[in-house]
């Protein structure tokens, strides 16, 4: 989980999927998205990634590539880098004071970007390796967390804001049955 300090959002609490993240995870942008997706299963809320990249595993064609990082987000460096994205985005749980379940979409390259992370490698510090190393507009999705103590599931509340997401992604980059 990473603890974030930001001015108040630019929009409200996610109910649906608000339209900017519905701009930067959808088709009008480059291909392939590459979406990195991090936490650690064991913390409650920290889960939100990993719950997220399990959902959609096998369900999004080759336009959209999930990358399962959880607590190292180093480890998606290199992975980002070979699939020359036309744009990424990191997604993690985090603490920026809103309300559980609320998310923010920053700029990795943004002034709203302090150093945060409780990953053993800081995640700006990785946003801003691959977008140097590939030229793609590197983006976080940020989910505010709630309970995220070793042991605690994932909350109602997180597990349905990924729901939420795994569906526009997958009606978006439904992956097409093969054969005839």
């Amino acid at each position: 989980m990473i603890p974030v300090f930001l001015a108040p959002p630019t929009f409200s609490r996610c109910s649906a999927l608000d339209e900017a993240i519905c701009s930067v995870l959808g088709i009008e942008g480059a291909y392939p998205l590459v979406l990195i997706l991090l936490g650690n299963p064991l913390r409650g809320d920290d889960g939100f990634g990993p719950f997220l990249a399990e959902r959609l595993m096998g369900k999004l064609d080759s336009r959209c590539a999930v990358v399962p990082a959880f607590d190292r987000p180093e480890e998606a460096w290199e992975v980002a880098v070979a699939l020359r994205p036309g744009r990424v985005v990191l997604v993690d749980s985090a603490d920026f004071g809103g309300h559980p379940g609320e998310l923010r979409l920053l700029r990795a390259q943004g002034r709203e970007v302090p150093p945060l992370s409780t990953h053993r490698f800081p995640v700006e510090a990785v946003a801003r390796l691959i977008e140097v190393d590939t030229g793609a507009p590197v983006h976080l999705l940020l989910v505010q967390a709630g309970e995220c103590r070793l042991g605690s599931p994932l909350s109602g509340t997180l597990r349905e804001v990924a729901e939420r997401l795994a569906a526009f992604l997958e009606e978006t980059y439904a992956r097409k049955p093969s054969g005839g």
